[in-house]
C-alpha cells in the first residue's frame, strides 16, 4: 500500500476511476465489482481524504441499478468498515445497521461489528 500518496494524487486517481467506470459498455455488476475493490483499496491508504474516497466508491455501488442484495450489502458493509477503520464508531454502527438482513453473510458480519463496537473496552490493569 503506498504510504506517500498525496491528497492531490488521490483526487486524480478518483477522477480517473470515475471516468473509467462511467463507460456505458460496463454492466452494473461489473461496475460494482470495480468500485468495491477500489473502495477496499482506498481504505488501506493512510492519507487525508482516503476514508471519504473509500466511502464514495461504496456509495456509488449503492446508486447502481440492478444489483443483488449481496452486492448492495457488501457496499453498505464497506461503508461501515471505512468508518470503523477511521475510528468513527457512531458512523460505523449506523452504516452497519443498514446492512440488509436478507444478505446473510454480510448481515452476520455487521451484527458482529455492531456488538464489538458497542461493547466498552475492559479497563487494563
Amino acid at each position: 500500500v503506498p504510504s506517500g500518496v498525496s491528497p492531490q494524487a488521490l483526487k486524480l486517481a478518483n477522477a480517473e476511476l470515475d471516468n473509467a467506470v462511467s463507460k456505458r459498455e460496463l454492466k452494473s455488476t461489473d461496475r460494482a465489482k470495480i468500485l468495491l475493490k477500489f473502495g477496499e483499496y482506498f481504505q488501506q491508504i493512510k492519507v487525508v481524504g482516503a476514508t471519504e474516497t473509500s466511502i464514495a466508491q461504496f456509495q456509488k455501488v449503492l446508486a447502481l441499478k440492478g444489483l443483488s442484495v449481496r452486492e448492495l450489502a457488501e457496499a453498505q458493509y464497506g461503508i461501515g468498515e471505512a468508518y470503523r477503520n477511521a475510528g468513527k464508531t457512531a458512523e460505523a454502527i449506523a452504516a452497519y445497521e443498514k446492512v440488509s438482513s436478507e444478505s446473510g453473510q454480510f448481515h452476520s458480519y455487521a451484527l458482529q461489528r455492531i456488538k464489538a463496537l458497542s461493547t466498552p473496552a475492559a479497563p487494563k490493569n
